[in-house]
């Protein structure tokens, strides 16, 4: 009779330390998932901080350019005209696929020789 309990009492003991095994390792699960799903969350917002960055320092580049190239365009003018040869050849020289420019009258002149009246254009800043 005592190798029958010392039988049964091996393996209670062993049967609770199997259970609480399995529910250290459920536990163990569950604080690794929340823990991988807060990094990620960490990650996609590093990530997407890092774009808008990236996005920003293109948008500030691109007027840079433009500050430059209307700077440049402006001191070297002998009068506030353009024609197509001239447009073409900053569109050659830039970094823009296309250049337009208005001028004092607000018509708006392309390199390929359309212009339109802009003059009831509204461009606002937000």
């Amino acid at each position: 009779m005592g190798k029958k309990k010392n039988l049964l009492q091996s393996i209670l003991s062993a049967a609770i330390l199997l259970a609480a095994m399995i529910v250290l390792f459920y536990w163990y699960t569950a604080q690794n998932k929340a823990r991988i799903t807060e990094q990620n969350r960490n990650y996609a917002e590093d990530a997407a901080l890092q774009t808008a960055q990236r996005i920003d320092d293109e948008f500030k580049s691109g007027l840079d350019l433009i500050n430059t190239y209307a700077h440049f365009i402006g001191v070297s003018l002998s009068e506030p005209r353009i024609d197509t040869d001239d447009l073409k050849a900053i569109e050659n020289n830039s970094v823009f696929d296309a250049i337009r420019y208005t001028d004092m009258e607000g018509r708006t002149y392309s390199s390929d020789g359309r212009s339109v009246d802009a003059t009831g254009i509204i461009i606002s800043s937000v």
